[in-house]
């Protein structure tokens, strides 16, 4: 069972922790008949919060009724870097101090009338986002189901 929070030192004091997902309201409104219908949709299920001031939001892509992915929209504000050796060190360290092992789960393609009912355990399970706080300054890193790991305000890693 991972740890919401753990303090460890990195070259320099860390706090971090597991914000929390807010899952869409308007999920539960969604007709599963309807969507099954339809060849090509993007549905809002939720966002990660963080004190960052930048939520990541998570959307389902769903193709004739079948949750094909599932996408973070990172922050406008964000920008594209090169991976950072120091920053996937942290994410690395952090995640074992929170005692989340290994890699997120893959994410496998399901109905999304089965989606739906389970939409938060299933979306926190294969995205995991951490947020960091160092010297008051606090961001969030999300795992990707590509591997990625999109952090902060101001930039997105590519593994």
């Amino acid at each position: 069972m991972p740890r919401s929070k753990a303090q460890f030192s990195f070259a320099v004091p860390v706090t971090a922790s597991l914000p929390p997902f807010a899952l869409s309201t308007a999920l539960a409104h969604i007709d599963p008949a309807r969507v099954a219908r339809l060849a090509k949709v993007a549905i809002e299920v939720g966002t990660f919060g963080g004190s960052s001031g930048c939520g990541q939001t998570v959307t389902a892509e769903v193709r004739k009724g079948v949750v094909r992915a599932l996408r973070t929209t990172p922050c406008t504000s964000m920008q594209k870097m090169p991976p950072d050796p120091a920053i996937a060190k942290l994410v690395a360290a952090a995640r074992r101090q929170l005692g989340l092992r290994g890699k997120p789960p893959v994410f496998k393609p399901m109905p999304f009338a089965a989606f739906a009912q389970h939409a938060d355990e299933i979306t926190v399970t294969t995205i995991t986002c951490t947020q960091y706080c160092i010297w008051g300054w606090c961001f969030v890193c999300c795992t990707q189901p590509s591997g990625d790991v999109i952090c902060g305000r101001e930039l997105i890693l590519h593994t």
